[in-house]
């Protein structure tokens, strides 16, 4: 027979459990039916189905978007700020940069970093890929502002086959913002 409180195997005779100390009820040990029958079962973990599936999955969406709209905010931020449109601006209106690319067809977006302190005061560099009627490569442009005006600093055009062209900043050098 066996303790119908902890399942423990007993002697047929006996009054009180050796394992869990319960008086036995003489009914449970006539049915001899145990109320606790220890039985294995492996531990196993379930995912809820589908629906937890379909959650995680929109979850992980949910993410990659929020990544990627984090991304896109600081890119469009950058190519949005003044010292970025400066770039361009003082790009367009360069005529060394006219001569070794021709037309300016298309300026892509600006990869770079820029830093404001305290007090009006700043520092920008950018990498624009440029494409011209004659040329193409990259646009360099480092900027520094000083009491919350933009100035460039020092401009270049590496060409594709090569060439690198100064761009001097020089009568240029305070364009003002475009008008909002």
């Amino acid at each position: 027979m066996n303790c119908p409180y902890c399942g423990k195997a007993l002697d047929n005779q006996a009054q009180f459990c050796s394992q869990c100390g319960k008086l036995l009820d003489p009914v449970s040990l006539q049915a001899n039916q145990p109320m606790f029958s220890p039985v294995y079962r492996p531990h196993s973990v379930s995912f809820g189905g589908k629906k937890t599936v379909g959650f995680i999955f929109t979850l992980i969406v949910l993410i990659f978007l929020a990544i990627g709209g984090l991304v896109f905010g600081i890119f469009y931020g950058i190519a949005n700020s003044d010292s970025a449109k400066l770039s361009v601006r003082f790009l367009k209106a360069s005529p060394e940069a006219a001569e070794a690319l021709g037309t300016i067809e298309k300026v892509g977006w600006p990869l770079g970093s820029i830093k404001i302190s305290g007090g009006g005061s700043g520092f920008a560099s950018f990498s624009f890929s440029v494409t011209g009627s004659k040329a193409s490569g990259k646009f360099y442009s480092s900027l520094s502002r000083i009491n919350g005006l933009w100035r460039i600093s020092s401009a270049r055009l590496q060409l594709q086959d090569g060439r690198s062209v100064e761009l001097p900043s020089q009568g240029m050098r305070d364009l003002s913002p475009p008008p909002d």
